[in-house]
């Protein structure tokens, strides 16, 4: 029963929440966007996810949720570099995806407040000290986790760079643990 109920009160929240979160650009780097280049007008909303360093730096790999026309999709876009330079035409594939837990997933990321952050405030890197010093933080040849969010109107771009290190030196950006925690929540989604 508890979980009847469970899902009479996620289906209605969802319902509310019209199953498409709204986002809003600010990002203009649509032009040089793998996703944006492929996906573009295809999809009623898409959120895209990948891991970015210098060592994975030939080749680029997305775990993507895409929604046409009440149908969910679960994809994976591959390219490898060429000796130029340039990525080879990407390798997609499309699998049907369950529209419950698509819901679940996107009401877990609305919870988070995961729609509104910013790449700005999330690879804050540097405090000031009560005298007024101030204190930098770096770190070399790590990942980027990085989000890239289509509906047809708009489109944004949610990254941070080695979100784990910087939250441990900078525990006072809050953001950073909203989007480790999406981060976590979206990956576990799409494994299963």
């Amino acid at each position: 029963m508890k979980i009847l109920l469970l899902h009479i009160l996620l289906l209605l929240s969802t319902c509310g929440y019209g199953q498409i979160p709204v986002i809003h650009s600010d990002s203009n780097q649509s032009n040089e966007s793998t996703i944006y280049k492929n996906f573009e007008g295809k999809y009623d909303f898409l959120i895209a996810y990948t891991e970015e360093s210098y060592w994975w730096s030939d080749r680029q790999f997305y775990q993507i949720l895409a929604l046409k026309d009440g149908q969910w999709n679960s994809i994976t876009l591959a390219s490898k570099k060429k000796k130029n330079g340039d990525f080879r035409k990407p390798t997609i594939k499309v699998n049907s995806y369950d529209k419950e837990n698509a819901q679940l997933l996107l009401s877990q990321l609305d919870q988070l407040g995961f729609w509104t952050l910013n790449s700005d405030s999330l690879n804050i890197t540097q405090r000031e000290n009560p005298d007024s010093t101030v204190t930098a933080y770096t770190l070399s040849d790590a990942a980027n986790y990085k989000f890239e969010i289509m509906t047809k109107e708009d489109y944004k771009i949610i990254e941070a760079y080695t979100p784990e290190h910087f939250l441990e030196k900078l525990p006072e950006i809050k953001s950073r643990q909203k989007f480790i925690t999406g981060r976590d929540i979206f990956k576990k989604a799409l494994k299963n």
